[in-house]
Parts: C-alpha cells; structure tokens; sequence
C-alpha cells in the first residue's frame, strides 16, 4: 500500500493546488481501473492534512504533498530553553517548558548521549539535592540543528 501511496502522491503532485481532483481522475492519470482503492488513499491523505476535500469526492493539492512528522511543542520550548541557558537543571527546564521532569530528563539523556550538552558540574536544587548541571556544547551548531532546522522527534529515536 505504501508504494501505491506514493505512485497517488505523485500523481497529485502533478495537478496544482488550485485545480480540483478525484479519484477517477487519478486512477484514469495512475492507469488504475480500481478508483475505489485510490479514494481511500485519498481520504487518507485528507485526514493527515496532506490535501484538502472541497466537496464529496473531490479534493484539492496544498502544494507539497511530503509527509512531515509534527514537531512537539514541549520538546521545543525545552530545546529552546536549553539554548538560551548558560548552565541549566532538569528541573529549570522543566519549568521553564512547562514540561515534566522526567521528559526532560530523558532529553538531556538522549542529547548527552550524542555529544550536544555536557556536564559541567552538580548544582543543588530548590529541595537541597545536589543535581547535575548541563551546558550546550556548541551553541551555534545546537541553534542551527534544533532551534533553526527543526530536527525533533516526540519519540524515542535521534534527535
């Protein structure tokens, strides 16, 4: 299906996001006979936010028709958080993200574990713990991957 799938984006990408389609058009542009199979597809495509419907059956190109993974809104404020820190605390960050602790603690695992922070020391917290404190390790690079080029993930995976 996933090969099927592509074969209709491409095919839509072909039309332009002001010229209506549907399914018949694309199956007849595809070679297809079955347009019930690529309706389906389409309503797919429709529910991810890929294309538009403008009516029953038919439907509409935005422009780009690339699947693009959300980015999470916490996950960005914490990045964004970490950047403008000199040394930061998980439990900092969480506040400053509105996030929970152990998210960010699991974020600065992962970006520890690639290289992008590193410990600078232990810092006691607000209850009188000593905690470890982090600091990026090169700002500009940091910037552009994360702040600038949008590389987040919401899951578990690379950052």
């Amino acid at each position: 299906m996933k090969g099927f799938i592509s074969k209709v984006r491409t095919c839509m990408s072909a039309f332009s996001s002001r010229k209506i389609f549907t399914a018949a058009a694309i199956a007849e542009a595809l070679g297809e006979c079955d347009a019930f199979m690529v309706r389906r597809v389409l309503v797919k495509l429709a529910e991810r936010g890929e294309i538009t419907r403008k009516g029953r059956g038919k439907y509409s190109n935005k422009g780009d028709s690339k699947p693009r993974k959300k980015s999470a809104p916490v996950t960005s404020r914490a990045l964004r958080a970490m950047y403008l820190s000199k040394v930061f605390i998980s439990r900092d960050i969480a506040l400053l993200a509105d996030a929970k602790r152990n998210f960010v603690n699991s974020l600065i695992r992962r970006l520890a574990a690639s290289g992008e922070i590193v410990p600078v020391g232990r810092q006691k917290d607000t209850s009188g713990q000593m905690v470890t404190a982090h600091k990026v390790k090169d700002r500009d690079a940091f910037y552009l991957k994360h702040i600038i080029g949008g590389n987040i993930t919401s899951g578990k995976g690379n950052l």
